[in-house]
């Protein structure tokens, strides 16, 4: 790809890199929410704030 073209494309990129990071760390809680990690275990672990954690916990729930 040439440098003019990344330069344009770099927020497009930055945006479905980081995108997929969040998809990613969402994928990651849901999966240890499901192994029986408790909220606060999970928040402890990666670093996410128990409010989020528990914000998908109920999604999570809700989605049954």
């Amino acid at each position: 790809m040439c440098q003019a073209l990344r330069e344009i494309m770099a927020p497009e990129i930055e945006e479905s890199y980081n995108e997929g990071r969040i998809e990613g760390r969402v994928a990651l809680i849901k999966d240890m929410l499901r192994l029986g990690r408790s909220p606060q275990d999970v928040s402890d672990f990666s670093g996410v704030p128990l409010e989020f954690i528990l914000e998908i916990e109920k999604s999570m729930s809700d989605a049954e």
